[in-house]
C-alpha cells in the first residue's frame, strides 16, 4: 500500500470527511489542520479524482507520494505508519 501526503492550503473539514469516506477511516489520519496521510493502492492522480478534488473542487491541493519519513509526533502516528508501510 502506498501512503500519501496531502495538504490542502487551507484547513478543509470537508476534504477530511470526503478522504474518510473514499478511502476509509483506517486508511487515513489527519496530521494537522488541512493535513493528511492516507494509504491506498493508486496513484496521486487517482487519488485526487476519487475525491472529486482534480478540478479545484477542494481549492488548491497538493499530493506527495511518502517515501520515508522521521519527525517528532504522536505514538499512534507512527504506529500507524509503521502498519501501513508493512501492508505493501
Amino acid at each position: 500500500m502506498q501512503i500519501y501526503f496531502l495538504a490542502s492550503e487551507t484547513d478543509r473539514p470537508d476534504l477530511g470527511v470526503a478522504i474518510a469516506v473514499k478511502f476509509g477511516e483506517r486508511n487515513c489520519r489527519t496530521v494537522a489542520p488541512g493535513q493528511w496521510l492516507v494509504a491506498a493502492d493508486v496513484t496521486p492522480k487517482e487519488l485526487s479524482d476519487r475525491l472529486n478534488a482534480s478540478d479545484g473542487n477542494f481549492g488548491k491541493l497538493i499530493i506527495l507520494l511518502v517515501t520515508s519519513y522521521f519527525g517528532w509526533h504522536d505514538k499512534d502516528m507512527w504506529d500507524w505508519l509503521s502498519l501501513k508501510k508493512s501492508e505493501t
